[in-house]
C-alpha cells in the first residue's frame, strides 16, 4: 500500500462577499421568432419563440454567483463543497446532460400569482439564480421537480450574441444561461408565453462584491422614529403594490411640518420624474424639490431599489426669506436642520436624462447625506470590451441658485455633503460647501495605468474648467479616488489617490497613512504616507460593476495593504480589516495544523 506524504495543504480563501437581490425584474431584450435557417428535420424540438433577458435590471453585464450554504448539523461536518460556495457560477455546472453539470445546485424555477400584489405565493429557494414565472401562463412548471419527467431543461452557454451562437439551437422549454455576463434566453412555443415572460418574469439572483460599499441588499436597522428630536412622518413604498409609489410619496412634500421618511420595500426599478410633482419650482436650470423639513429616502432591510431619474435632482428650502425678524428666525431654525439623506439606493440615469448633467445638480440645504448608495458613475465594461461613458454625480455651485437676490442673501448655510460607504462618480463642488468622504469610491474612470496628463477629474470645483477651480474643504477617512482631485483644503487618513491630489491651502490640515500618486501632487502636511513612484499600487479591477471593483490586489505594495489606519489597508475597503484577518488566519492554521503539514493560503477573487 502506498502512503502519500502531503507536506503542503492548499487552502483557498475567498475574498468577495455574495449579495442576493430578492426579487427584481430583468431587462427584457424582447421576444423573437426562431431563426428561419434552423432545419426542423435536424432539430425538431427547436423553440418557436425566444425570450431574451439581461439579469441586471439596467441591462448591464453582471457576474452571477451562487449562494453560500452550510449545514451545521451535518455529521461528519463539511465546511464547504464546490456547489455550495459563494463564488462565480461556472457555465459547465449549468448544463444538465453534461458530466460536469449540476444545475440544480445553482438554478431553480418556480411559479407565482402575478395578480397578488403582496407576492404571497412567491417562494425563494437557496439557489443562486431563481426564475419566478407567472402561474397563469406556466401552471405547475417548476424545476427541478421531485420526479421525472422534468418540464424545463437548463444549459450554460455563451450568450454574447444571444441565441444565434447556440448549437444545438435553443429548444422549447429550455433555459440557457450565461453566468459570466448575466444573460438568459428562454425557449417557448407561443409568442403569448414569451410576452407573459416579458411582462411578469421576476428573478432572484446573487452577485459578488468586495464589501458593503455602494448600494447592496444588506441588513439595515429600522427607520428612525425621530429626526433631530422631531417625530417623523413615515411613508412606505412598494413597487408591487404601486409602481408610482415613490413619485406619490414625494408629491407636495413642501407642505409637511414633520421630517419625512420614505422607505422602499422592494428591489425593483423605480422611474422618477419630479417634473410632474406638486409643490416643485423651476429654478437654477431645472425642477427643484422644495423642502419644509428634512427628507430621508431609504431602502428597507435587505433591499436594493434602483431609481432611474428623468432629470437631475435639485433641492432647496420652501421658505428662505422671512417677512420680519421673528419669521426669519423661524426660517433660519428650519434651514439649520434641513437635510436630505439617501440610504441604500442605486441612483442612475433614465433613458431621457439630459446628456452631460449630474445626478444631483443643487443642494441648497444644511446637509446632503449619501449613505451606502451607488450614484452610478458609468464606466462599466461593455460586451465588446469598451467602457461605457463616465458620468458625474454632483455639480454644486456657489452662489446657491436662488433666483431672488433676497433669498440668496438670507440663505445662511454652508451645505455639508456627506458620503459614507458610497460608490459615486465625479464631484464638482465649489468652495462654499464642506465635503466629508468615508469608506467610499470616487470614480472618474482614470485608473493606475492611465496617463496622468489626461486623467479625468474626480473632485474639483463646479466651473466648466475643473483644472482652473478648486473643490470644497474636505475631510476623508478611507477613500479610493480614480482620477485627479483639487480641493481648497484637506485632512484625514486612509486615502488612495490614483492620480494627482492638489491642495490650495497646503498649510492647513494633515493627511495620514495614505497613498499618493507621486506625480504633480500639491500636498498638505502628511505622515506615514507612501507614493506610487515608490510603492506599487494594483487593483484586481478598476471597472465599475465587476465583482472585485476597487479591491487591492495581493501583489500591491505591503505598505498600502498593511500600513494604513490601524495597521490595515488604505482605501475604501480598509474598514474590512483584511490585513488583520489574513495575519490571524495564518496564525490559527499554523497553531492547529498537524505536525508535518504546512498550510498554503491562497487568496482568490
Amino acid at each position: 500500500n502506498i502512503r502519500y506524504n502531503l507536506p503542503n495543504l492548499a487552502i483557498f480563501l475567498w475574498r468577495l462577499n455574495d449579495y442576493r437581490i430578492a426579487v427584481s425584474k430583468p431587462a427584457s431584450g424582447g421576444v423573437h421568432a426562431r431563426d428561419a435557417s434552423i432545419d426542423l428535420s435536424d432539430f425538431p424540438g427547436a423553440a418557436a419563440y425566444i425570450a431574451r433577458f439581461d439579469v441586471h435590471p439596467l441591462g448591464e453585464p453582471v457576474r452571477l454567483f451562487n449562494m453560500y450554504r452550510f449545514d451545521p448539523d451535518r455529521r461528519p461536518p463539511v465546511v464547504t463543497q464546490v456547489d455550495e460556495t459563494p463564488g462565480p457560477i461556472a457555465k459547465a455546472r449549468l448544463t444538465g446532460d453534461s458530466p460536469a453539470g449540476n444545475p440544480g445546485a445553482y438554478v431553480a424555477v418556480e411559479t407565482y400569482d402575478h395578480t397578488d400584489s403582496g407576492l404571497g405565493t412567491l417562494d425563494i429557494s437557496d439557489a443562486g439564480l431563481q426564475l419566478h414565472l407567472p402561474e397563469s401562463d406556466f401552471p405547475g412548471e417548476i424545476w427541478p421537480k421531485p420526479e421525472d419527467p422534468q418540464v424545463w431543461s437548463i444549459r450554460g452557454a455563451n450568450l454574447c450574441a444571444w441565441e444565434t451562437g447556440l448549437h444545438p439551437p435553443l429548444n422549447s422549454h429550455e433555459i440557457v444561461i450565461d453566468p459570466v455576463i448575466g444573460r438568459m434566453v428562454i425557449g417557448v412555443d407561443t409568442e403569448d408565453k414569451g410576452d407573459a415572460l416579458v411582462d411578469h418574469l421576476l428573478l432572484t439572483y446573487t452577485y459578488g462584491a468586495v464589501g458593503p460599499v455602494g448600494a447592496h441588499p444588506i441588513s439595515r436597522s429600522s427607520s428612525p422614529q425621530e429626526w433631530n428630536g422631531a417625530p417623523v412622518e413615515k411613508r412606505e413604498v412598494n413597487f408591487h403594490q404601486n409602481p408610482y409609489g415613490l413619485r406619490d410619496a414625494l408629491n407636495n412634500i413642501e407642505d409637511s411640518t414633520s421630517p419625512i421618511v420614505i422607505e422602499i420595500h422592494d428591489s425593483m426599478t423605480h422611474e422618477l420624474d419630479i417634473a410632474g410633482l406638486g409643490g416643485t419650482t423651476d429654478e437654477d436650470g431645472g425642477v427643484n424639490l422644495q423642502l419644509n423639513r428634512s427628507l430621508i429616502i431609504r431602502a428597507a432591510d435587505s433591499q436594493r431599489p434602483v431609481i432611474k431619474l428623468a432629470q437631475p435632482l435639485r433641492f432647496r428650502p420652501a421658505n428662505v426669506k422671512g417677512a420680519d425678524e421673528d419669521e426669519q428666525t423661524e426660517f433660519d431654525a428650519v434651514m439649520s436642520n434641513l437635510t436630505v439623506r439617501f440610504e441604500g439606493l442605486y441612483l442612475t440615469r433614465g433613458d431621457a436624462f439630459p446628456a452631460g448633467e449630474p445626478l444631483i445638480a443643487r443642494a441648497a440645504l444644511h446637509g446632503l447625506e449619501i449613505i451606502g448608495c451607488t450614484l452610478d458613475p458609468g464606466g462599466s465594461r461593455k460586451l465588446d470590451g469598451t467602457r461605457a461613458p463616465i458620468h458625474s454625480s454632483m455639480r454644486l455651485k456657489e452662489p446657491y441658485g436662488f433666483a431672488d437676490a433676497d433669498e440668496e442673501d438670507a440663505f445662511n448655510q454652508t451645505p455639508e455633503i456627506i458620503v459614507q460607504r458610497g460608490i459615486i462618480g465625479s464631484l464638482f463642488i465649489d468652495t462654499g460647501y464642506k465635503l466629508f468622504l468615508t469608506d467610499s469610491v470616487v470614480d472618474a474612470g482614470s485608473g493606475v495605468n492611465d496617463d496622468p496628463a489626461t486623467a479625468s477629474f474626480a473632485i474639483s470645483g463646479a466651473d466648466l474648467d475643473p483644472s482652473d477651480s478648486w473643490g470644497p474643504p474636505t475631510q476623508v477617512n478611507g477613500i479610493t479616488v480614480f482620477g485627479r482631485m483639487r480641493v481648497e483644503s484637506i485632512s484625514g487618513r486612509g486615502g488612495i489617490w490614483v492620480h494627482s491630489l492638489e491642495v490650495l491651502n497646503n498649510q492647513k490640515g494633515c493627511i495620514r497613512f495614505s497613498c499618493f500618486s507621486g506625480q504633480n501632487d500639491r500636498l498638505s502636511q502628511n505622515f506615514g504616507c507612501v507614493k506610487g513612484t515608490e510603492a506599487q499600487l494594483r487593483f484586481v479591477s478598476e471597472i465599475f460593476g465587476w465583482p472585485a471593483y476597487g479591491q487591492l490586489a495581493h501583489t500591491t505594495d505591503f505598505r498600502i495593504r498593511e500600513r494604513g489606519p490601524k495597521d490595515d489597508a488604505m482605501g475604501a475597503f480598509g474598514f474590512l480589516l483584511q490585513a488583520h484577518k489574513w495575519r490571524n488566519i495564518q496564525i490559527r492554521f499554523r497553531e492547529f495544523m498537524p505536525v508535518g503539514i504546512r498550510p498554503l493560503l491562497i487568496p482568490v477573487t
